[in-house]
This record gives structure tokens, sequence and C-alpha cells, in this order.
């Protein structure tokens, strides 16, 4: 197992980041849409870290009940990718959104819907610029919003996964007036995860070769 390459280097960190970026600026042209207003979206930062580090991570960064967004995929790489929020974030995102003020206990009711268009527009985002990057098709399930603690809600999808480690892409949503803190997590197998890494290796011999 130690063998087994779990980690990214620079390079590959950095081919992955430029990709992300452009998966993350389609998605602010489409959110810019969705609320009428300017969305930007900060460039990701990207890492692989174990499961147990990535639950520790998003204590540190946000409150520890989070709102999420999970989506299968499959294809020549397997998994479960996951937007997750801060729950006070993502409210103040779906007020954004509707365009309301309700208050925190009515417009909990609306918020499901709200993030599962969102998760849609970035999830898909990011599936379609790596898909094209990497040569690698993926097939995708609808997206479904849970909401909970953070470590029990990445302990069950790392489960369904079979994942021991999880990519991460840390992002920041500046809307108007108004920060919130995202983060795009992508659960795969071992297996899935070597080969996915031996694709962005693959994609930048390509690049060089040019």
């Amino acid at each position: 197992m130690s063998s087994v390459p779990v980690s990214l280097t620079d390079m590959q960190e950095d081919a992955l980041a430029e990709l992300f970026n452009l998966g993350i600026g389609h998605a602010a042209s489409l959110l810019s849409e969705m609320i009428q207003d300017k969305v930007e979206l900060t460039t990701p930062k990207v890492e692989i870290v174990p499961i147990a580090k990535a639950s520790k991570l998003l204590f540190e960064a946000n409150a520890e009940e989070i709102s999420a967004v999970e989506q299968s995929f499959e294809g020549g790489i397997d998994g479960v990718a996951m937007l997750v929020f801060p729950h006070c974030d993502s409210l103040e995102l779906v007020k954004q959104i509707l365009k309301t003020n309700l208050p925190a206990d009515q417009l909990s009711e609306l918020e499901s819907d709200a993030l599962i268009e969102v998760g849609n527009i970035i999830l898909n985002s990011c599936f379609g610029c790596i898909s094209d990057a990497l040569e690698t098709p993926f097939q995708s399930s609808l997206p479904t919003h849970i909401q909970g603690n953070a470590e029990a809600l990445f302990g069950q999808v790392s489960k369904i996964s079979c994942s021991e480690y999880v990519l991460m892409l840390y992002m920041q949503f500046n809307l108007p007036n108004h920060k919130v803190t995202g983060c795009v997590n992508f659960f795969m197998s071992l297996s899935s995860l070597v080969i996915f890494i031996k694709s962005v290796d693959d994609y930048l011999k390509r690049m060089m070769s040019l």
C-alpha cells in the first residue's frame, strides 16, 4: 500500500488547478446569470488528503454542521463528488439566489432545491473540464442535497465509494456584499485514484509534446 502514490506533485497540482479553474470560471458565469449579479469564484487550491484529515480540515475551516450536494460518477474513473458549504454560508447563498430576506427557519425549506441547482452547475462544470482534458468520459447521477455533521457525512460517503483519500478543491464564492467558502471533494477508491493520477500525467505529456 505504501508504494502506491496518494499525493500530487507540484506539477500535477498546478495542472489540475488550471483545469478546474476553467470549469469554475464557466460555473461562475452561470451562477451570475442565476442571481443576476456578478459572482466570482477564486482559483481552487487542489490537494489529495486521507479521509480522516479531510474532515478535520473542514472542521478547521467551517462549522461542524455542513450542507452538501453529492453526485456519483462513473466511467474510466468511479467515485462520488460532494460540494460542501458551512450551513450558515449555504443559507446566505440561497438568500442571494432567491433574492429574499426570509428568516433562516423559513429559508431552510427552500435550501435543498436551490443548492441542488448550484451543485449541478459547479459539479458538472468540474466533470466537463476534467473529462475533456484527461480524455476520460464520465457519467453522473442526479445530484442530491444532504445536511449534517461533517465527519459523519464524510464517513458515509467514503464507505459508499470505498475511498481512503479525497481530492479536495477549496474555493471562495465572492457574492455581492458577501463571501461564501465552499469545497468540492472527489471521493475515489484507491484504484480509481491511481488511474486519475496517471491520466493527469498523460495529459501533462501531451501538453509538453505540443
